[in-house]
């Protein structure tokens, strides 16, 4: 990848796959263009830490838009590719689609949150049976 645009060079099949596009789509465009935009902010500042040689690589988990308008979470690690002292114009980045994980993860929160609540329930249910029972 282009460091200074974002633009992709070269794509694997299964880059491509998961976001439903096809290589050449994918050499068309860049890596802002396809982030889902409240994760682009994140991507933008660290590709410049990246170029401006404050940090060798990085990893974040980030979502980007697939093809069919649905967001597509995956584990993004990128390292610069450059000599010793110079600045970095190119990148490599390895892709890992999360996405059933954080779907799992989410549905994992969403169950404790309605356990959380039905406990509550009962102790407050509890606690008006005691209270009617002994007021005092």
């Amino acid at each position: 990848m282009e460091t200074s645009s974002g633009r992709f060079l070269k794509i694997n099949q299964k880059f491509c796959d998961i976001l439903g596009l096809t290589p050449d789509e994918m050499t068309a465009t860049n890596y802002m263009a396809i982030t889902y935009p409240a994760d682009l902010q994140a991507s933008i500042d660290n590709t410049q830490k990246l170029r401006d040689g404050l940090i060798g690589s990085f990893t974040l988990e980030k979502r980007y838009c697939h093809k069919d308008g649905f967001p597509v979470w995956v584990n993004l690690t990128v390292s610069a590719m450059r000599e010793f002292g110079a600045p970095s114009q190119y990148h490599i980045a390895v892709v890992q689609d999360i996405t059933q994980r954080r779907q799992a993860e989410f549905e994992v929160r969403e169950g404790l949150d309605k356990l959380h609540q039905a406990l509550s329930g009962t102790v407050g249910a509890l606690a008006n049976t005691v209270e009617t029972k002994d007021p005092y």
